[in-house]
């Protein structure tokens, strides 16, 4: 699922609109959270509360990112002349699209890691190339980063959709 559309769900679900601020989205939450949580809202499920809590990150998210854009652009941010931290939050944004537009092509589906009988697995394995040449050319280039421990864990995590 695009961010987009991750972001106008979450907003749907919240009943918000932009502009909104963090202040805005933690009201709701709790406010919400009184009224799915499972123990002593008004549902005995807890499928809408961890769907709330899943919408309240993708909102978080988006104000995170938007400030921190805001904050490159107006040279104030702390990584506004990071350009490892730039390359890799690029990388980041594109390894979690990939995957979660994996995930859309496989909706019920079983899980199979054959690339014979699951060629959305070739697709996603050919999508993530560039993004694991991207991390380990940065690993190369700038040893001494800040960044290298985010990059190793990301590569590690990635190995998974190759082990068959």
């Amino acid at each position: 699922m695009g961010q987009k559309l991750l972001l106008d769900e979450a907003k749907a679900f919240f009943g918000i609109n932009e502009p909104f601020d963090l202040a805005d989205v933690k009201e709701l939450y709790h406010k919400l959270a009184k009224k799915y949580h499972p123990d002593t809202g008004e549902y005995t499920s807890d499928i809408l509360f961890l769907e709330l809590k899943r919408h309240y990150e993708v909102l978080k998210n988006h104000l995170s990112d938007h400030h921190e854009l805001n904050e490159i652009h107006s040279g104030q941010g702390n990584h506004s002349k990071d350009k490892v931290f730039q390359l890799y939050k690029e990388n980041k944004q594109k390894e979690t699209e990939v995957i979660l537009e994996y995930y859309e092509s496989r909706t019920n589906f079983p899980i199979q890691l054959s690339d014979s009988e699951n060629q959305d697995l070739v697709k996603l394995r050919k999508a993530l190339e560039p993004i694991v040449i991207t991390y380990l050319k940065i690993l190369e280039n700038n040893p001494e980063s800040i960044w290298i421990p985010d990059i190793k864990d990301s590569i590690q995590r990635l190995k998974v959709w190759y082990e068959a």
